[in-house]
Formats: structure tokens, C-alpha cells, sequence
């Protein structure tokens, strides 16, 4: 999609950006707006994967081996 915006506004204004530039300057604005959009996502996850490890860990000092 970042790509896609960056060769239409080439191809609006003739500036002839080469296309491995188009990629890098793609994934180079992709990767911060991503991590600002699924932020909520990113930190429910986390909430998620803590609380299956505090499971694990209360499960594991209370079963004898």
C-alpha cells in the first residue's frame, strides 16, 4: 500500500525515483506507522502472554515432581 502511494505520486509528478528506493522509503514509514497504529494490540498481547506465564509459573511451584 506505502509502495503503491509512493509510485503514484512518482508517476504524478515525473519525479523518477527508482523502484528498490520506492521499497526501502515503503518499509521505512511502514514499520513506525504500524507499531503507533497496533499499539492497543501489541500491548493486549502482552497483557495476554503475562498472564499465561504467571499461570504456568504458580502451576509449576505447586505440582511436586
Amino acid at each position: 500500500m506505502a509502495a503503491g502511494t509512493i509510485l503514484a505520486v512518482d508517476a504524478l509528478t515525473s519525479l523518477d525515483i527508482p523502484v528498490p528506493l520506492v521499497l526501502i522509503i515503503a518499509l521505512g514509514t511502514s514499520l513506525p506507522i504500524s507499531a503507533f497504529v497496533f499499539r492497543k494490540l501489541r500491548r493486549t498481547i502482552n497483557s495476554d502472554i503475562e498472564a499465561v506465564d504467571r499461570e504456568r509459573a504458580r502451576r509449576k511451584t505447586r505440582s511436586p515432581k
